[in-house]
């Protein structure tokens, strides 16, 4: 089972994913690059060349890759030709393109533009630190654009202070938790507080439990759960917007 099999991506979604191998990845990336596709979204990848072959084998298991690439409907380019098309990495630059490509691709008739981009080429301080820059200017940029975007770390190369760090600058993280791959782990957030979900990744109709804290503190202040996971993330949710607002303990409910 799929991440898109538990989460719809919303409009304006901007997520990560941590991943540990190959496998991971296509499970995460594969799904939502399908997900798009069956929308009627303009989809576009930016992979390691060495990950290209094996997505479009596992694309092509559900879809004419090739014809989808000539209509445009779906990109699929190597993170060297996207990040650092111009030579170097810019964040301005990259920011003008997804503003672009977004308003291009509804002009054409498509829902919306959806992309999933590998960052494991980032190795330095001063290269991580121009890329949370962009990370943090993507949800302002692409506000009121029919966007969704999915990026990709991986997991050992991170601290957990900088797993925190790229955290903050996505509504949503997701993550296959080390127990025999039986589980997934999804992370939520707002300016003020996150919520952590864990959903049975083969069965996605068993109760599902959250925790909430405030960012910057490891108490838990609410608890929850859901007999299905939309039904523990609309609770999640509620009760995180609740604390920013209120920055008082929600009354906890069980749906």
């Amino acid at each position: 089972m799929s991440i898109t099999d538990l989460y719809q991506f919303r409009a304006a979604d901007h997520s990560c994913i941590f991943y540990r191998n190959d496998l991971e990845l296509l499970d995460s990336v594969a799904p939502f690059l399908l997900q798009g596709i069956r929308l009627g979204e303009r989809c576009f990848a930016a992979q390691q060349a060495n990950f290209l072959p094996i997505l479009r084998a596992r694309l092509d298991e559900n879809l004419d890759t090739k014809a989808a690439e000539e209509t445009g409907s779906l990109t699929l380019l190597t993170v060297e030709e996207t990040y650092f098309s111009g030579g170097f990495f810019s964040p301005d630059v990259m920011i003008a393109k997804l503003q672009e490509e977004s308003r291009k691709a509804v002009s054409n008739g498509y829902s919306g533009f959806r992309t999933a981009g590998d960052l494991s080429w980032v190795k330095d301080k001063a290269t991580f630190e121009q890329l949370l820059k962009y990370e943090s200017m993507v949800d302002q940029a692409m506000r009121g654009i029919a966007f969704r975007g999915l990026c990709q770390y991986p997991f050992a190369t991170y601290s957990s202070a900088v797993v925190d760090r790229i955290f903050l600058q996505h509504r949503l993280m997701l993550q296959e938790l080390p127990e025999d791959g039986k589980k997934y782990g999804f992370s939520i957030r707002n300016d003020k507080v996150f919520a952590e979900l864990v959903a049975d990744r083969h069965d996605p109709n068993t109760r599902v439990y959250y925790t909430i804290q405030r960012i910057g503190s490891p108490d838990i202040v609410s608890m929850g759960s859901g007999d299905s996971f939309d039904c523990a993330l609309r609770e999640a949710e509620s009760e995180i917007d609740f604390f920013s607002v209120q920055g008082l303990k929600a009354e906890q409910m069980d749906c």
